[in-house]
């Protein structure tokens, strides 16, 4: 990812891929997401970070567009982003 303005990112080989719209480092990142399954279709989404400690950085998602099956929506951003990131980081 090219955490700049206007930078392109790209996850899971290209399966999801966009634009990040807008970057403020160490506090928020809004960005226009693509799918494979149909290029057309865009979703904002837009990561706040916020530090209620020093040792504790939460993250607050807001997903924007077409929703088909929101319950799977949350669904999959806890299993493919959220989960695998904190396993990551919490080694």
């Amino acid at each position: 990812m090219n955490a700049v303005d206007n930078g392109e990112f790209s996850y899971w080989g290209g399966d999801i891929h966009g634009v990040n719209t807008k970057v403020i480092p160490m506090m928020r990142i809004t960005q226009d997401w693509y799918g494979h399954d149909d290029p057309s279709k865009r979703y904002a989404a837009t990561f706040v970070f916020t530090s209620p400690s020093t040792e504790i950085t939460e993250v607050h998602l807001t997903h924007e567009g077409e929703h088909e099956n929101i319950e799977k929506d949350i669904s999959d951003w806890s299993d493919y982003y959220f989960e695998p990131i904190k396993k990551l980081l919490e080694g």
